[in-house]
């Protein structure tokens, strides 16, 4: 083999890397072998046992390059023809501190560099200078990879330069604000919660207040694939039918920062009152908190809880609905719908209340006249009785009280006289709000 040396200037700076070549000739090799010698001032300064090795030189002066090269059968060695001239220059170096991981951060630059130094400059790496002061502060607002360089100029006109790279999360920022959508009622006792991803956070706190109770929980973030996506919480734990409840969102960052609460989001709770089947009341809560309020509360109804039709639409937060002595089923089932005006085009549906619309008696088998202030009195309760009559006799046939007060139909007396205990029979003839007549007879039992 034939040992040879290639390098591309033999004047360098010192902190500047170069890189020794291998130029060496051989016909054949079998696992050869290379070994480097660099001599100053007859002192070796470093040996390297690889093809093409990279060195940085700290110390000036004028080095030797020797080579000995073996390709696997035979050795050769050689000395570079000119001696490697390193001029002096300043060492680089500098620390960044900073007061967080998460965007915005402040961090400290503080120049650490040794040697004389007639420029000093720091700088991003896209070439935008930052500072020429060798300790200075600095701010960055936005998440993301940052390099800073420094760059240095000695007296012999040498540059040298050092580069620090550092990562900032996102982080939660001064106006870092949660958008949450919509709560809406999504089961008996459950309530759904929608909001806005916010991407590279760490995880979200949702509060909620209601039947008298604040609750928390903490939901974590999904993996960072940079889609603004929405996120959902199911509360399983709400009752629907007894209470509206409010919820809040607020974001953590990786740095434990909190954000500040998101907008209101209330759920809709409905009351319904039925009127003895002629017409209920339906009575709910305001929805909050949309950004541009609610455009509408849209009424429905159904008769089977699962197919729903649209009856009213307002801003009103009460509606009657005088449609129950039409309608022909045994139950009607209702809920509101919230509509959001603008933003997001959200909704948000109350709970389902069911109440039962046919004609109905409650006629009790007993009761007992004794002055104590419990079930003192026959009486009928009912649904949907428009005209009410009731006759008592005894078991002889003997009429003993005609009454059209389904309230106080008897106390057990004639002309004022107690009757004794037994049982006596009754026929009662109510007419329906739409106008069906309906008879039952029966037996009391009088008891004292």
């Amino acid at each position: 083999p034939v040992a040879a040396i290639h390098i591309d200037s033999v004047v360098s700076c010192a902190y500047h890397s170069m890189q020794f070549k291998d130029a060496s000739i051989s016909d054949t090799s079998y696992q050869p072998l290379w070994h480097w010698q660099v001599f100053l001032n007859d002192t070796q300064s470093h040996e390297f046992k690889r093809q093409n090795p990279t060195i940085k030189f700290t110390e000036p002066g004028q080095y030797l390059i020797s080579l000995v090269y073996n390709n696997g059968f035979c050795s050769d060695s050689t000395t570079y023809k000119d001696s490697l001239h390193i001029v002096q220059a300043p060492k680089p170096g500098f620390t960044l501190d900073f007061d967080s991981k998460c965007a915005p951060a402040s961090y400290y630059y503080t120049n650490k560099s040794t040697g004389q130094i007639v420029r000093h400059e720091a700088r991003w790496h896209t070439g935008g200078l930052i500072s020429t002061n060798k300790f200075f502060s600095s701010r960055v607002s936005l998440p993301g990879e940052f390099f800073i360089e420094q760059i240095l100029e000695g007296p012999t006109g040498c540059e040298t330069r050092d580069t620090m790279w550092f990562k900032l999360s996102p982080g939660v920022m001064q106006d870092t604000r949660p958008i949450l959508f919509r709560t809406t009622v999504s089961g008996p006792n459950e309530v759904k919660i929608k909001w806005k991803e916010i991407v590279g956070m760490k995880s979200y706190i949702i509060s909620r207040t209601g039947n008298g109770l604040d609750t928390f929980w903490s939901v974590e973030n999904r993996p960072d694939n940079g889609i603004i996506d929405t996120l959902v919480f199911i509360d399983s734990s709400a009752k629907t039918n007894a209470s509206n409840y409010v919820y809040q969102i607020k974001v953590i960052d990786s740095c434990e920062k909190i954000s500040k609460a998101s907008n209101l989001g209330s759920s809709l709770s409905l009351n319904v009152q039925n009127f003895n089947n002629s017409y209920t009341v339906l009575k709910w809560n305001a929805y909050e908190d949309w950004n541009f309020g609610v455009k509408e509360y849209v009424t429905q109804s159904s008769s089977d809880g699962i197919n729903w039709l649209p009856i009213n639409a307002s801003n009103q937060l009460v509606y009657p609905d005088y449609r129950i002595p039409q309608l022909n089923y045994d139950s009607v089932y209702y809920r509101i719908v919230a509509i959001e005006n603008d933003g997001y085009n959200q909704v948000s549906i109350s709970n389902v209340v069911s109440i039962p619309i046919r004609t109905t008696l409650f006629i009790p088998n007993a009761f007992t006249p004794n002055g104590d202030g419990v079930n003192d009195i026959f009486k009928v309760g009912r649904y949907g009785i428009e005209e009410f009559k009731c006759i008592i006799y005894a078991r002889n046939g003997q009429i003993l009280v005609e009454s059209n007060n389904p309230d106080n139909i008897w106390d057990g007396t004639k002309t004022g006289m107690n009757l004794p205990v037994g049982v006596y029979n009754y026929i009662i003839i109510a007419t329906n709000n739409r106008g069906i007549t309906e008879i039952h007879d029966g037996n009391i039992h009088l008891i004292r």
